[in-house]
């Protein structure tokens, strides 16, 4: 597991993460969530939906190179197409790992 997913494992560890799209409109809507990841094999109308709600909020958004599979596993759950980071530190070093490409 490459470190970006680690670092969502230990993110779901400190509870800094939520893993439903309802869980994670939530979150956008009151402003809790820092960062959302969507993941690369959810559907088209999921990623419109989540991103155009991000936008609105001005919460960024990355559309990731990872699949439903490797978030989940990554966070211990069943199958997962968003995530959303609501801890800033957490976030920031998440954004900095795929930037570098590790």
């Amino acid at each position: 597991m490459d470190k970006a997913l680690n670092l969502i494992g230990l993110m779901r560890k400190a509870n800094r993460v939520s893993l439903t799209e309802q869980k994670c409109r939530e979150d956008i809507k009151a402003g809790r969530s820092s960062l959302v990841l969507i993941a690369s094999d959810c559907s088209e109308t999921v990623k419109c939906r989540i991103s155009d709600l991000a936008e609105r909020h001005g919460i960024k958004y990355i559309i990731s190179e990872y699949s439903k599979d490797d978030l989940a596993s990554a966070a211990g759950s069943g199958l997962c197409s968003v995530l959303s980071i609501n801890d800033s530190g957490f976030a920031e070093a998440l954004l900095k790992i795929i930037k570098s490409g590790s």
